[in-house]
């Protein structure tokens, strides 16, 4: 269940990054560590996907790293692979920032949100989507899935059903698997298998769903 988050904001602040100026409309000021699962280590502060707003960037949970790209970089680094499209989602009243990929279905395209705050091992699909991917919908409990994204990319692992607002969600686990480059300004992301995973057939998470 999500849960009311209530704060200050300072309006037109610069965020000074990788010896750059990025200009914010908003930033909210809280305690976030109160949000936080216990042991964490305390954190000053969380960088939203919001500053990067019409950049483009690569992204690897792989490695954890986030790497800023002018136009020259990003045609070097994307000229060999195939792109996909991206929606972007504004929630926070359009303050908010968030990506989803395309996710083939028999039934059509299907789109998933991007992230890596989803540190469970679980893809979450929507209960109006468990058909398409071979899921019961009666329970939340983790059952094996697989999908397949516009580009052909392809992953395997444990997926759970919820009554979600959105199609799916893919976290860390998939993450782990895909380094990203992500352009926001043309709305388009390219994806690239991380060296030494196998996303189509994690052996490891099929044999943690129930009944393997």
């Amino acid at each position: 269940m999500a849960r009311r988050i209530d704060g200050v904001r300072c309006d037109n602040v610069k965020l000074s990054l990788a010896d750059e100026q990025f200009p914010l409309e908003t930033v909210g000021v809280m305690d976030i560590n109160k949000f936080m699962p216990p042991g964490t280590e305390h954190l000053d502060g969380t960088i939203a996907l919001n500053v990067f707003d019409d950049r483009a960037f690569a992204f690897s949970y792989h490695d954890r790293t986030l790497t800023l790209l002018n136009s020259k970089a990003l045609a070097r680094q994307t000229s060999k692979k195939k792109p996909v499209p991206l929606h972007i989602v504004r929630d926070g009243e359009g303050l908010a920032l968030a990506v989803n990929l395309p996710v083939h279905t028999a039934d059509g395209t299907t789109w998933f949100e991007v992230d890596s705050g989803n540190t469970t091992p679980f893809t979450l699909v929507g209960k109006h989507l468990a058909k398409l991917f071979d899921l019961d919908a009666s329970h939340t409990r983790p059952q094996p899935m697989k999908l397949t994204l516009l580009d052909g990319s392809r992953y395997a692992g444990p997926g759970a059903v919820h009554d979600l607002i959105m199609d799916g969600n893919l976290g860390t686990r998939f993450l782990s698997r895909y380094d990203l480059i992500i352009d926001l300004k043309s709305r388009r992301a390219w994806l690239t298998v991380v060296p030494g995973t196998n996303p189509e057939e994690d052996k490891q998470a099929q044999a943690a769903a129930p009944g393997k």
